[in-house]
C-alpha cells in the first residue's frame, strides 16, 4: 500500500482532491472509459428513440456528450410519458 507524502496530504486537504498519475494501468483505464462510453451511447439512443431529445450530439466526445444531452432535458416541465421513457432508458 502506498502512503501519501506530506505535501500530497496537504494538497488534498487544501484543494479537496489530489491527482495521482499512472496509478491505474492504462489498459484497465481504457476498458473503463469504453464501458462508460457504451453506457452513455445506449442511454442517449434510448432518449432519442423515446423522443425525449432530438439531437444525440454524436460529434461530441462522451466526456461532454452526456452533459450536453442532459442539459436539453427539462424534467420539471416534461409530461408523464417523457419521465417514464427516461426511467426506462
Amino acid at each position: 500500500m502506498t502512503v501519501l507524502a506530506k505535501d500530497e496530504m496537504d494538497r488534498l486537504k487544501e484543494d479537496g482532491l489530489l491527482v495521482l498519475r499512472q496509478v491505474v494501468d492504462p489498459r484497465v483505464l481504457g476498458q473503463v472509459r469504453q464501458s462508460i462510453s457504451d453506457f452513455v451511447d445506449s442511454q442517449i439512443e434510448a432518449m432519442v428513440s423515446a423522443g425525449v431529445v432530438g439531437d444525440p450530439h454524436e460529434e461530441a466526445p462522451f466526456e461532454t456528450r452526456w452533459a450536453i444531452v442532459s442539459s436539453e432535458i427539462d424534467l420539471q416541465n416534461s409530461d408523464e410519458s417523457t419521465r417514464g421513457a427516461l426511467a426506462q432508458a
